[in-house]
Protein backbone atom coordinates (compact mmCIF):
# COMPACT_ATOMS: atom_id res chain seq x y z
CA UNK A 1 0.00 0.00 0.00
CA UNK A 2 1.33 3.43 -0.89
CA UNK A 3 2.10 5.89 1.87
CA UNK A 4 1.93 9.52 0.96
CA UNK A 5 3.13 12.10 3.42
CA UNK A 6 2.44 15.82 3.35
CA UNK A 7 5.28 18.17 2.52
CA UNK A 8 6.21 19.10 6.08
CA UNK A 9 6.92 16.92 9.08
CA UNK A 10 5.78 18.06 12.49
CA UNK A 11 8.33 20.01 14.52
CA UNK A 12 11.14 17.67 15.32
CA UNK A 13 14.09 17.66 17.53
CA UNK A 14 17.39 17.03 15.83
CA UNK A 15 17.03 13.33 15.05
CA UNK A 16 14.39 10.83 13.88
CA UNK A 17 15.48 7.33 12.81
CA UNK A 18 13.99 4.16 11.39
CA UNK A 19 14.61 0.75 9.87
CA UNK A 20 12.11 -0.32 7.21
CA UNK A 21 11.52 -3.49 5.17
CA UNK A 22 9.28 -2.26 2.36
CA UNK A 23 7.62 -4.11 -0.49
CA UNK A 24 6.36 -3.02 -3.89
CA UNK A 25 3.98 -0.08 -3.54
CA UNK A 26 5.86 1.78 -0.80
CA UNK A 27 6.04 5.42 -1.81
CA UNK A 28 6.58 8.80 -0.16
CA UNK A 29 5.92 12.08 -1.99
CA UNK A 30 7.11 15.44 -0.69
CA UNK A 31 6.41 17.97 -3.44
CA UNK A 32 7.82 20.88 -1.41
CA UNK A 33 10.49 18.97 0.51
CA UNK A 34 10.99 19.21 4.26
CA UNK A 35 13.13 21.42 6.49
CA UNK A 36 15.58 18.76 7.66
CA UNK A 37 18.17 16.54 5.99
CA UNK A 38 17.37 12.89 5.19
CA UNK A 39 19.94 10.10 5.01
CA UNK A 40 18.89 6.75 3.52
CA UNK A 41 21.18 3.69 3.58
CA UNK A 42 20.03 0.76 1.43
CA UNK A 43 20.73 -2.53 3.23
CA UNK A 44 19.17 -4.70 0.53
CA UNK A 45 16.88 -4.41 -2.45
CA UNK A 46 16.60 -1.01 -4.11
CA UNK A 47 14.72 2.24 -4.02
CA UNK A 48 14.18 5.02 -6.51
CA UNK A 49 14.60 8.59 -5.31
CA UNK A 50 13.08 11.06 -7.74
CA UNK A 51 13.06 14.79 -8.21
CA UNK A 52 11.07 16.33 -11.04
CA UNK A 53 12.01 14.34 -14.14
CA UNK A 54 15.30 12.92 -12.81
CA UNK A 55 15.95 10.07 -10.43
CA UNK A 56 18.64 8.16 -8.56
CA UNK A 57 18.43 4.44 -7.88
CA UNK A 58 19.74 3.41 -4.48
CA UNK A 59 20.92 -0.20 -4.51
CA UNK A 60 22.48 -2.29 -1.74
CA UNK A 61 25.17 -0.32 0.16
CA UNK A 62 24.24 3.03 -1.38
CA UNK A 63 23.72 6.12 0.74
CA UNK A 64 21.45 8.92 -0.43
CA UNK A 65 21.23 12.25 1.37
CA UNK A 66 18.43 14.66 0.55
CA UNK A 67 19.06 18.32 1.28
CA UNK A 68 16.48 20.43 3.12
CA UNK A 69 13.67 21.99 1.09
CA UNK A 70 14.35 19.67 -1.85
CA UNK A 71 11.12 18.59 -3.52
CA UNK A 72 11.36 14.81 -3.82
CA UNK A 73 9.77 11.44 -3.59
CA UNK A 74 10.99 7.90 -3.17
CA UNK A 75 9.64 4.42 -3.68
CA UNK A 76 10.54 0.77 -3.80
CA UNK A 77 12.26 -0.05 -7.07
CA UNK A 78 9.83 -1.90 -9.36
CA UNK A 79 12.41 -4.39 -10.64
CA UNK A 80 13.61 -5.43 -7.18
CA UNK A 81 10.21 -5.33 -5.49
CA UNK A 82 11.57 -4.68 -1.99
CA UNK A 83 13.73 -2.16 -0.16
CA UNK A 84 15.35 -2.55 3.23
CA UNK A 85 16.61 0.77 4.44
CA UNK A 86 17.96 2.53 7.47
CA UNK A 87 16.96 6.17 7.48
CA UNK A 88 17.32 9.28 9.54
CA UNK A 89 15.94 12.80 9.46
CA UNK A 90 18.50 15.05 11.07
CA UNK A 91 19.50 18.63 11.67
CA UNK A 92 23.29 18.73 11.40
CA UNK A 93 25.51 20.53 13.82
CA UNK A 94 27.32 23.52 12.25
CA UNK A 95 30.64 21.66 12.52
CA UNK A 96 29.30 19.00 10.11
CA UNK A 97 29.09 21.39 7.16
CA UNK A 98 32.33 20.18 5.54
CA UNK A 99 31.13 16.57 5.77
CA UNK A 100 28.03 17.26 3.69
CA UNK A 101 29.67 17.89 0.31
CA UNK A 102 28.99 14.68 -1.61
CA UNK A 103 28.45 13.90 -5.29
CA UNK A 104 25.09 15.37 -6.31
CA UNK A 105 23.84 13.62 -9.47
CA UNK A 106 20.49 15.40 -9.14
CA UNK A 107 20.21 18.84 -7.54
CA UNK A 108 19.49 18.38 -3.84
CA UNK A 109 20.06 14.61 -3.99
CA UNK A 110 23.51 13.40 -2.94
CA UNK A 111 24.62 9.81 -3.58
CA UNK A 112 27.50 7.57 -2.52
CA UNK A 113 28.12 3.87 -3.10
CA UNK A 114 30.05 2.09 -0.36
CA UNK A 115 32.14 -0.58 -2.04
CA UNK A 116 34.69 -1.13 0.74
CA UNK A 117 33.54 -4.00 2.99
CA UNK A 118 35.08 -2.56 6.16
CA UNK A 119 33.48 0.85 5.54
CA UNK A 120 30.11 -0.85 4.98
CA UNK A 121 30.30 -2.72 8.28
CA UNK A 122 31.31 0.41 10.19
CA UNK A 123 28.61 2.62 8.66
CA UNK A 124 25.89 0.00 9.14
CA UNK A 125 26.93 -0.55 12.77
CA UNK A 126 26.94 3.20 13.42
CA UNK A 127 23.49 3.68 11.85
CA UNK A 128 22.00 0.79 13.83
CA UNK A 129 23.60 2.14 17.01
CA UNK A 130 22.20 5.60 16.26
CA UNK A 131 18.73 4.11 15.76
CA UNK A 132 19.00 2.02 18.93
CA UNK A 133 20.11 4.98 21.04
CA UNK A 134 17.50 7.33 19.57
CA UNK A 135 14.73 4.81 20.30
CA UNK A 136 15.91 4.27 23.88
CA UNK A 137 14.56 5.78 27.08
CA UNK A 138 17.86 7.45 27.89
CA UNK A 139 17.56 11.10 28.86
CA UNK A 140 20.22 12.17 26.32
CA UNK A 141 19.13 9.70 23.60
CA UNK A 142 19.06 12.27 20.82
CA UNK A 143 22.55 13.60 21.57
CA UNK A 144 23.89 10.06 21.93
CA UNK A 145 22.24 9.12 18.63
CA UNK A 146 23.71 12.15 16.86
CA UNK A 147 27.09 11.28 18.29
CA UNK A 148 26.82 7.74 16.89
Amino acid sequence: MARTQPGKLPELSRLITGHYHERKGYRVDRPVGIRDWILIYTLSGAGRIYREDRDVTATTHDIVVLKPDTAHGYETDEATGYWELLWTHFLPRPSWEDWLHWPEPVEGVMHLSLRDERARREVIAALFRMHELNASYLHQREELGLNA
